[in-house]
């Protein structure tokens, strides 16, 4: 279980798992209402993939065609 940081899932989505870069598909998205169609930020959710993947704490789901991008800059201005 989680809450959705931005965007929106539905069943069927692609995603990944972040670190660890594997990849499935959303089966079926709860909340404590019951299944929804689709979530989106701020819900606390509990999603279940098609494929059995360990997904740790601090881990993220992200779109498979939305991912973060990793960098050593940082510009700031203060």
């Amino acid at each position: 279980a989680g809450r959705i940081a931005s965007g929106v899932f539905r069943p069927g989505d692609e995603v990944t798992v972040m670190p660890s870069g594997f990849t499935s598909k959303i089966k079926s998205i709860d909340t404590f209402n019951g299944e929804v169609k689709e979530a989106f930020a701020p819900m606390s959710v509990s999603i279940t993939l098609e494929d059995d993947i360990d997904i740790s704490r601090g881990d993220m789901i992200v779109r498979s065609n939305n991912k973060p991008e990793c960098s050593q800059d940082l510009e700031v201005m203060l």
